[in-house]
């Protein structure tokens, strides 16, 4: 059965974004000079254990869209890593209030590989879509 979920803003702080890969990445054409960004991400649903020292995870392909973009800055370094390029790890994602343009600055910190934190100034909201 295909499953469909929608989240905004305002469930933000229910919401767990660490070891969450991101599997692709695009910038698209927005309203009045903002973008659209939108990060295909693998979201962690539940974290199993299935035994003391191991892990799995429940997880659900899905699209974590920010609107109305300013101010974006991205740095991924993946020469500071010995191992090939992969999808990158979310350790979290912070906000505040960016004051000087209104609305929501959004920090997204990494896991691997390590670069300066991505921000951007934005709304966001995150659909998930996956087929049982």
């Amino acid at each position: 059965m295909p499953y469909e979920q929608t989240w905004d803003e305002s469930q933000f702080d229910e919401m767990s974004w660490h070891d969450s890969h991101v599997h692709g990445l695009r910038i698209r054409k927005g309203r009045e000079g903002h973008g659209e960004l939108e990060l295909d991400i693998d979201y962690i649903l539940e974290w199993l254990c299935p035994t003391e020292s191991t892990f799995a995870f429940r997880i659900a392909p899905a699209t974590l869209t920010f609107i109305d973009v300013f101010d974006l800055r991205i740095e991924i370094d993946y020469a500071a890593f010995s191992f090939a390029t992969t999808p990158f790890s979310l350790a979290g994602i912070s906000r505040e209030a960016a004051t000087s343009r209104g609305g929501t600055l959004w920090t997204l910190e990494l896991n691997a590989p390590k670069g300066e934190p991505h921000r951007a100034g934005a709304i966001w909201y995150l659909a998930l879509k996956r087929s049982a």
